[in-house]
């Protein structure tokens, strides 16, 4: 059971990320260039079914490098088997502050060169997963809060359970799999079912945010303080 909710809150992590401002407009845009580039529409839910794979691969890969080189550091391995519980208190109050932006923070973001995702996405099966595995790396500001904040804390106290960023590829690839069932019905439904889920992105960013601060309390006040 708690695998089960440990596994649908990286899911609903990757929903938040990918219903964001700054992902969703990537996500609608690779579509429609997978589409440009000979995928008929009764391939399209292939095609975002590859591209939510390639993003999990890359996930999991980025999740497992870091977890290694964590645990294989010995320093590193005590602290966190000490004091991951705090750490996990201020960790998830300040990714919840900054998403509520009272803790502004200017976090890297990453984009991918035009030349590169031309070259990923070409045609063929393999076109939409190239594609989500290199758009898996174009960290926007909320997805770099939300994995490196959240979710790679997570991994880190179940002792490497890489389900969980299997979850969150998933999460943030969902999208693709709604607007491949409009894209049937012409550019237009897209994008404008595309500024409706941004719109509705910023709410669930912030309910979300507001959660992780409430559990980031809960843990410093339980580990920290010990006052409950």
């Amino acid at each position: 059971m708690e695998y089960l909710l440990l596994f649908m809150t990286a899911l609903w992590l990757g929903l938040v990320t990918s219903f964001s401002p700054c992902a969703l407009p990537v996500s609608v845009a690779v579509l429609s260039f997978i589409a440009n580039n000979g995928a008929g529409k009764k391939d399209m839910i292939l095609s975002g079914a590859l591209y939510i794979a390639g993003r999990c691969i890359t996930y999991t890969v980025i999740a497992f490098l870091i977890v290694w080189a964590v645990f294989n550091i010995p320093d590193a391995s005590i602290f966190l088997s000490l004091y991951i519980n705090k750490v996990l208190g201020i960790i998830f109050i300040m990714v919840g502050m900054h998403l509520l932006k009272l803790f502004p923070v200017n976090l890297p973001a990453v984009s991918i060169p035009d030349f590169v995702l031309k070259r990923a996405g070409g045609k063929g099966a393999l076109g939409p997963l190239f594609t989500g595995m290199v758009l898996a790396l174009a960290f926007c500001p909320v997805a770099t809060a939300l994995f490196f904040g959240s979710l790679l804390s997570m991994v880190l106290k179940t002792q490497a359970n890489f389900a969980l960023p299997v979850a969150f590829g998933i999460g943030t690839g969902l999208p693709v799999l709604i607007f491949s069932a409009l894209l049937a019905g012409g550019a237009h439904y897209l994008y404008s079912a595309g500024e409706r889920f941004s719109h509705f992105g910023n709410y669930l960013k912030s309910f979300t945010a507001v959660i992780i601060f409430l559990i980031g309390i809960y843990y410093v006040l339980k580990y920290l303080f010990m006052v409950i």
